[in-house]
């Protein structure tokens, strides 16, 4: 009789232990790894893969998500409350997690071809024994399944819900590619920690400025703006950022958004795309042309000049004009040796002597050819002008003349007489004023002619000179008189 009651106490005391709800850590206590590959039921499981261990989950409920390494598995049900679960080899992080349950999580090795089974007994969430000094949190985000740490270490995925010791705790939330969460919470003992997250990829951005300003910008090979500006909503990891200007060289980067790098700066000072000309030569002092722009007398010394397509020309009064295209395409200096040809004094006499101020404009005295020239054709005209009233008068002399010549009436001849006598007069005056104008324009003439002989601009004595040009030298030797 004895016996029978110690045996039902047995039964009833077992029985109250098998209904008695289990901690999480009990639970974990309970969770072992047992090698079932020579079970009946499971010898004709088929490893496809020989890097492969298969995992057999048993458990009270009828669905269940399984993770491994916070990334969930593709799990086969095989029966009520049972999944099979094909692993890598290596060390597994496993979670198992059902909705309305408490998640549990262990660490376990699989070798290759291993077959292992565990059986879990998961405890709904109302029915967890309150623990002491312990408050209840509730984490959820979007997207779901990004792992829950706490101080470093990891506590399950999301949706989370658990039990943790009260006080101050450093919360993470992290999913690859978004950006971690993080924040410091504090749990109260007995309540309950709400918490939300909304993961981002938006994790940096890029503060640029450019000396010049107003630089087009390009990120990822996509147009932003002008500097200076900053651009936000930068996602995480490698971009590509180019910076250009027109006649300054392109700049090109490449940088990275991390966790620990969120912002990136760029102080950038754009290289021009300019290089150095000089040009020298013979005669010097003779000016010089840079696409039409005077830039100057030769010699021109180290002068900066953007790349480009340039026409270069050198004049000087008495030479030939010099002329040539340059294009500038890199940053080595640049030279030009330049030797113009003197121009002859004896044509320009020629040319002035057949028409005065052409001599002066084909030497380079542009301004004194232009006043000579103009003085020469007003007086020209202007002698022309009086010449052919001289010529009218003189007609009108010559009729007057002959008119007082056939008279044979002695009354009209007086007043005959009287009109020769004006008209002559008249003519005498004409006749005056064109050969003063004659003279005038005879002198005009000469002093054309001696102002281009005496004024015509050339260099005397003897030089010896160094052209070095299209890759080749020459000694030029010159003796002008």
């Amino acid at each position: 009789m004895i016996s029978s009651l110690i045996k039902i106490n047995v039964l009833i005391f077992i029985l109250i232990v098998l209904c008695m709800p289990l901690s999480a850590q009990q639970i974990l206590d309970e969770m072992q790894l047992v090698d079932i590959s020579d079970e009946p039921s499971i010898r004709s499981t088929v490893i496809r893969d020989p890097e492969q261990a298969l995992l057999i989950v048993k458990t009270q409920i009828t669905s269940l998500r399984i993770q491994s390494n916070n990334i969930i598995k593709k799990a086969e049900k095989t029966g009520p409350g049972t999944w099979h679960v094909r692993l890598v080899s290596g060390t597994h992080r496993l979670s198992f997690q059902a909705d309305g349950f408490i998640s549990v999580q262990e660490r376990f090795y699989f070798n290759p071809k291993d077959v292992k089974g565990i059986s879990i007994r998961v405890i709904p969430a109302a029915e967890k024994k309150e623990e002491k000094n312990t408050g209840l949190v509730v984490i959820q985000s979007t997207p779901d399944s990004a792992a829950v740490y706490f101080n470093d270490q990891f506590y399950g995925v999301t949706p989370y819900l658990g039990k943790t010791l009260a006080g101050q705790y450093r919360l993470e939330i992290k999913k690859e590619p978004y950006l971690s969460h993080r924040e410091t919470v504090i749990i109260v003992s007995g309540q309950t920690l709400p918490i939300n997250v909304e993961l981002s990829t938006t994790a940096g951005s890029v503060n640029i400025t450019s000396k010049p300003e107003k630089a087009r910008v390009e990120l990822d090979n996509r147009y932003i703006g002008e500097t200076p500006l900053v651009f936000t909503q930068l996602t995480k990891g490698l971009h590509d950022i180019k910076v250009t200007l027109k006649n300054y060289e392109p700049f090109i980067s490449q940088f990275e958004i991390s966790e620990e790098n969120r912002v990136q700066k760029f102080n950038i000072s754009l290289t021009p795309l300019e290089s150095i000309l000089t040009i020298k030569g013979f005669p010097e002092q003779g000016d010089v042309y840079i696409n039409g722009s005077k830039a100057g007398q030769m010699p021109v010394e180290n002068k900066k000049i953007l790349f480009g397509l340039y026409d270069i020309s050198v004049s000087k009064p008495g030479y030939y004009s010099y002329q040539e295209n340059l294009l500038i395409n890199k940053h080595d200096p640049y030279t030009i040796d330049i030797r113009l040809e003197a121009k002859s004094k004896y044509f320009s006499l020629l040319y002035s002597t057949l028409l005065p101020g052409s001599g002066q404009i084909y030497s380079g005295r542009t301004t004194p050819g232009i006043i000579l020239g103009s003085a020469a054709l007003v007086t020209l005209t202007a002698t022309l002008i009086f010449n052919s009233d001289y010529l009218n008068k003189k007609d009108t002399y010559s009729a007057d003349k002959n008119a007082y010549d056939i008279n044979t009436d002695l009354g009209k001849m007086e007043s005959l007489y009287a009109a020769m006598q004006d008209s002559y007069n008249s003519m005498d005056d004409a006749h005056s004023r064109a050969n003063f104008m004659f003279g005038v324009t005879a002198a005009v003439w000469i002093y054309n002619m001696l102002d281009v002989y005496l004024f015509f601009p050339e260099i005397s004595g003897t030089t010896l000179t160094a052209n070095a040009h299209n890759g080749q030298t020459k000694l030029e030797l010159c003796i002008s008189f």
